[in-house]
This record gives structure tokens, C-alpha cells and sequence, in this order.
């Protein structure tokens, strides 16, 4: 059997392994963004019923704010992930 007749030796930049994981992340599945704002909108009603009273303005203000945190905790996995990679690879070069 003869050897490989291409060979091709590439790599990835820390900036482009960072912007893979975003794009896997959120574009992999098209149904993320979606379930997110559905996560956030349930919490904010069960936050807003636990007074016992609804406000609206509280529902809007606590749903935005539920939907950025977990905005903020994918982008810190993702961030603290693309770390222990960068780091894994650094060590075995």
C-alpha cells in the first residue's frame, strides 16, 4: 500500500478556534437562540408569580435579564473551554 500522495499540515489560530466554538455553539443548532428565550421567559414568570403579584414591567425587565445571563454563562463555558484546548495543545507541542 503506497504512502499518503497529499500531505496537508494546517492550524488554528487561538482568535479562529475561539470564533469556531461560537459558530458550533449558536449555529450548529438552529434551535438554540429560541430555547434560550424560552428558558428565560418561564423562569421570569415563575420570578414575577413568586410575589404574588404580576407586573409587566418587572416581567420585561427580569426576562432580559434572565436571557443576558445566560447569554453571559454559554459565552464564559465557551471561553473557559477554548482555554483548557489552547492549553492542552501548548503542552503537547
Amino acid at each position: 500500500m503506497e504512502g499518503p500522495k497529499i500531505v496537508i499540515n494546517t492550524s488554528m489560530s487561538k482568535e479562529d478556534y475561539r470564533k469556531f466554538l461560537y459558530i458550533a455553539t449558536f449555529k450548529r443548532n438552529k434551535l438554540v437562540i429560541p430555547i434560550l428565550i424560552l428558558m428565560s421567559l418561564v423562569g421570569s414568570v415563575i420570578i414575577n408569580f413568586d410575589n404574588g403579584i404580576f407586573s409587566l414591567l418587572w416581567f420585561i425587565i427580569s426576562w432580559i435579564l434572565l436571557f443576558i445571563l445566560t447569554i453571559v454563562v454559554i459565552m464564559l463555558k465557551i471561553e473557559r473551554k477554548m482555554l483548557k484546548e489552547y492549553k492542552r495543545i501548548w503542552w503537547e507541542v
